[in-house]
C-alpha cells in the first residue's frame, strides 16, 4: 500500500440478521522497519460521532476558551508575591 490507494471492503452476512446491527470493529495497522506492528486506526477507539471527531477522544479548547484561559492565568501572575 502507498499513500492515495483505496482499501475497499466488502461484507456480507453468513447467517441470520436479526436487526440492522453489526459487531465488525477493524484495526488497520502496518509494520514498522523493526518488525513491530504499529495500530494506525482502530475502529472502537477511533469511531467519529456527527460532528467528525472521535468519540473516545477529548475536543481540544475552542480558539476562545483559550484566550480566556490565557487571561485569566496572565491575571495570576500579575499577582504573585
Amino acid at each position: 500500500m502507498k499513500k492515495g490507494d483505496v482499501i475497499t471492503f466488502a461484507v456480507t452476512c453468513e447467517g441470520d440478521t436479526n436487526s440492522d446491527g453489526f459487531v465488525w470493529a477493524p484495526v488497520i495497522e502496518r509494520i514498522k522497519a523493526d518488525g513491530k506492528p504499529e495500530i494506525l486506526t482502530d475502529a472502537k477507539r477511533d469511531f467519529c460521532g456527527a460532528d467528525h471527531w472521535p468519540l473516545n477522544r477529548t475536543k481540544p479548547q475552542t480558539p476562545l476558551s483559550q484566550l480566556v484561559q490565557v487571561l485569566l492565568m496572565s491575571n495570576e501572575f500579575q499577582f504573585v508575591d
